[in-house]
């Protein structure tokens, strides 16, 4: 990279504005706590069925989504 490319990157990221560890509502960590359910009722109704590569995919979905609402949760010190 050379030099003007770094500036300019260096300055691109000056300018964002960065939220990753702002407070939490009452209500956004209700939310966090919901966005795997529809990932839990796919896995389960596919396992049902029997389709069960699918709902092991659908499962770690789930899962994946339920480690960012906990990091989340636990990063901004409330629920």
């Amino acid at each position: 990279m050379g030099m003007q490319t770094v500036a300019t990157y260096r300055h691109r990221i000056g300018t964002v504005e960065w939220r990753d560890l702002v407070g939490m509502r009452p209500r956004d960590g209700l939310v966090e706590c919901l966005h795997p359910l529809p990932w839990l009722a796919a896995s389960w109704g596919l396992a049902a069925a029997g389709l069960w590569p699918l709902a092991a995919a659908a499962s770690f979905m789930m899962f994946l989504t339920a480690l960012r609402g906990t990091v989340r949760i636990s990063v901004c010190g409330r629920a």
